[in-house]
């Protein structure tokens, strides 16, 4: 007769989690690493009164004060300064961002405006960056 033992294994317990509850990193972010953008409405402009805008860029580029991209940067202002209801008044170059007083006829204007200086000055950054780059 042969002679076999069989353990009796009992079903384990699991425990279920329910959605959400205390989970490391859920949840919203208390306090964003820097400022974000305000996301109200802007107010109607009347065309008199100049507009304080900052254009912030990108970590890791070089600094904005160097005299190439300085130059660089020059020819882009000049190229979109005064365009279809849009114009740039005052600007100051910072390292990594750009103070300007616009004035714009109505907020359509002053949207594209400032799109396509954007594009202008990111075209030039680009342009003008690796040149920077390459030649040191």
């Amino acid at each position: 007769m042969k002679s076999t033992s069989c353990k009796k294994f009992g079903q384990g317990e699991f425990a279920f989690r329910s959605h959400g509850g205390p989970r490391k990193g859920a949840g919203r972010r208390v306090e964003a690493p820097r400022a974000m953008v305000s996301h109200r409405k802007r107010e109607v402009i009347n065309g008199r009164e100049p507009v304080h805008a900052t254009v912030r860029l990108m970590e890791g580029l070089p600094s904005l004060r160097r005299m190439r991209v300085l130059g660089v940067l020059k020819g882009a202002f000049a190229a979109g300064c005064d365009r279809l209801g849009f114009r740039l008044v005052q600007w100051s170059v910072q390292s990594n961002h750009i103070h300007m007083l616009v004035e714009a006829e109505d907020n359509e204007a002053l949207s594209r405006g400032m799109q396509g200086l954007q594009v202008r000055i990111a075209k030039a950054l680009t342009v003008g960056v690796k040149v920077v780059v390459a030649q040191g």
